[in-house]
């Protein structure tokens, strides 16, 4: 213990003792209340008995709230929060002490239930949390797994970010397949899939059907052609067209094989004495198809049934009666389809005229022509070339 230098040197029980003024002994009298501490009054006075304050590392209050939380406030007393409620959540305030509220939803869209350290919230209308995989797909849409709702899936359809859908996976012996299904048997109930463009400077309005690597089709609205419904022969409408219905109706099916000739040049004394002769359609006024020669022979380009028609004109009989005949000869069979027999004397002019149709069956390759066969004379008949007098045509028809 220091030495004592002051005269009185007497200390009171439970007192602390501090140093006077001119070196005297000074007692502190204790607080009442268990737990204070001795605080500094500054460099000029005596400590005391107090509540220690936020600049001595306390509080400066003397009692806090049951079940509240403090919050500093620099060198001042420290602030005190309400005390919560189940379910509370500690909201804060601007430049102020913030407080335990009862969370709510302005537009009821949101439930939530308080309780004893707890607080759940449900979105109105769903019944539960949606958990997914750990990792997915890029732009892939989600599905459910399972029933529960709560489960989601990586998907095998994606979507980009300018909103283009694409299905993709590899379906081993199955079905990879797209179905609108509208299960209502009530009258107006409809199913469709519909592609639409947003005016007539757009382009097309169209599906494909495309096998990788090989043959593609397209169909729909042509929106340069006159809105015409289209069937083409590539995944691009309008560009070899097999079919094109205007919105009139009428429907033109520009690649079906069909074609028509006429005959230019003297065919002089190619009959007459039971000579077979095949007649030349050497001026084609159109071949679609491309399928005629300009000669003489057609040549089917697909299986199927055809209609063939002909017409001609033959003169420079000699030799009294001449019988005469026209056929279509395929390579199936020949279709003969009539007979003449004529005087040389005969007017007018000695011509004589035959025509004819016919439908045939052809297998792809088969090829047909025209002939013709005079007897009874000599080799004198010759075939009218004039263009008004003859014809070949013909078209696949089923």
């Amino acid at each position: 213990m220091a030495e004592n230098n002051s005269s009185n040197h007497q200390t009171t029980q439970y007192s602390a003792i501090t140093g006077g003024v001119s070196n005297t002994l000074n007692n502190v009298a204790p607080s009442a209340t268990s737990g204070v501490a001795l605080i500094s009054q500054g460099v000029a006075s005596q400590p005391i008995f107090g509540t220690v304050v936020a600049a001595g590392g306390g509080t400066g209050r003397t009692t806090l709230t049951v079940n509240s939380v403090l919050c500093g406030n620099a060198t001042s007393t420290i602030g005190m929060t309400n005390a919560a409620t189940d379910g509370q959540l500690l909201i804060g305030k601007t430049a102020a002490i913030p407080a335990f509220a009862t969370v709510t939803s302005s537009d009821s869209s949101i439930t939530f239930t308080p309780g004893a350290n707890t607080l759940s919230m449900q979105v109105a209308g769903y019944s539960g949390f949606v958990v997914g995989p750990a990792s997915a797909t890029d732009n892939a849409l989600c599905r459910f797994d399972n029933t529960t709702g709560k489960l989601i899936q990586n998907g095998v359809i994606t979507e980009d970010d300018t909103g283009n859908l694409s299905i993709s996976a590899a379906v081993s012996g199955g079905n990879l397949s797209c179905i609108v299904s509208n299960t209502s048997n009530t009258a107006s109930s409809q199913a469709f899939y519909q592609a639409q463009v947003a005016g007539g400077t757009a382009a097309d309005a169209y599906y494909v059907a495309n096998i990788s690597g090989g043959q593609g089709y397209s169909w729909g609205v042509d929106n340069s052609d006159s809105d015409a419904f289209v069937l083409s022969a590539t995944v691009t409408p309008g560009t070899t067209n097999v079919m094109r219905v205007a919105t009139t109706g009428e429907i033109n099916y520009s690649l079906q094989p069909a074609f028509l000739a006429t005959m230019t040049g003297a065919q002089n004394n190619v009959t007459g004495n039971a000579t077979l002769y095949t007649l030349q359609w050497t001026t084609e006024i159109y071949d679609q198809n491309g399928d005629f020669d300009a000669v003489s022979t057609f040549t089917a380009p697909v299986t199927g049934r055809y209609q063939f028609n002909a017409f001609f004109c033959m003169s420079g009989f000699a030799g009294g009666t001449v019988n005469g005949s026209m056929a279509f000869k395929t390579s199936n069979r020949a279709y003969e389809l009539s007979g003449l027999a004529v005087n040389s004397s005969q007017p007018p002019n000695n011509y004589q005229y035959h025509n004819g149709s016919t439908y045939a069956d052809m297998d792809a390759a088969d090829t047909v022509t025209v002939t013709t066969l005079w007897s009874g004379g000599t080799l004198t008949t010759d075939v009218v070339t004039t263009t008004a007098y003859n014809y070949f045509s013909g078209k696949l028809v089923c």
